[in-house]
């Protein structure tokens, strides 16, 4: 009975021993598998931090980015607007300027025919033409243009012969001042766009001022000219010196 006692302890303890082995390892393996599930949750926390962090990162990015395009398209627009407000201002200016310039010349150009006419009654002139004595003004009757052989004729007639004065008004401008004369027509008022002929010569422009009429002959580039007058006819070559 002693001994059977004694094998019923030893088997107690063991049991007990046993339990309290497996009781530690289930405990250790539940540390164990809750620490790793801390971890996989920190892991996925950090992700998703991390995704949510880059996702704003490139939110703002873009809209920066979209804050950055609208302004410079409206810079862009702004500049547009104010380049063209620019031209129209200039185009106004220019407008304007025409109009007071055609303006001068009509009165400056009704102001002459006025004198003349006054003059032509001071001498009893009866015909439509005055006489063509060195006291009275001489008209502009034509203004025209030929094509030369390597040049280009500016030609002006007037109604008898008048002096003039040419000269360059810088690289590429050339200006014919006829002196007591004034513009009788108003086609002869009218500039001559020659740009498109194979001439040197671009446009002539008469001009109307106090004291007689100006020919402005606006060159494609600069070229030797020569002049020559016969009685009321005066021609201009551009472009050769002896086409004459």
């Amino acid at each position: 009975e002693a001994e059977q006692k004694r094998l019923s302890e030893e088997r107690g303890i063991a049991e007990q021993k046993a339990r309290e082995a497996e009781q530690k390892r289930l405990e250790e393996e539940r540390w164990i598998a809750e620490q790793k599930a801390r971890e996989a949750e920190q892991k996925r926390l950090s992700e998703e931090r991390r995704i949510a962090e880059q996702k704003a990162r490139e939110a703002e990015q873009k809209r920066l980015e979209e804050q950055r395009r609208i302004a410079e398209q409206k810079a862009r627009e702004a500049e547009q607007k104010r380049l063209e407000e620019e031209r129209w201002i200039a185009e106004q200016k220019a407008r304007e300027a025409e109009q007071r310039r055609l303006e001068d010349e009509r009165r400056i150009a009704e102001r002459e025919a006025r004198r003349q006419l006054e003059e032509e009654r001071e001498r009893g002139v009866a015909s439509a033409h005055p006489a063509h004595g060195r006291g009275s003004r001489g008209v502009v009757e034509r203004i025209g243009f030929k094509m030369l052989s390597g040049a280009t004729r500016v030609t002006v007639r007037t109604s008898h012969e008048a002096p003039y004065s040419i000269g360059e008004a810088g690289s590429d401008l050339v200006v014919l001042e006829l002196r007591g004369t004034g513009i009788g027509k108003p086609n002869n008022r009218r500039f001559l766009d020659t740009s498109f002929f194979d001439g040197p010569v671009a446009r002539i422009t008469p001009r109307v001022f106090e004291g007689g009429v100006r020919i402005e002959v606006q060159l494609k580039h600069a070229v030797p000219y020569q002049v020559r007058q016969e009685g009321g006819d005066i021609s201009v070559d551009f472009g050769r010196i002896d086409a004459f």
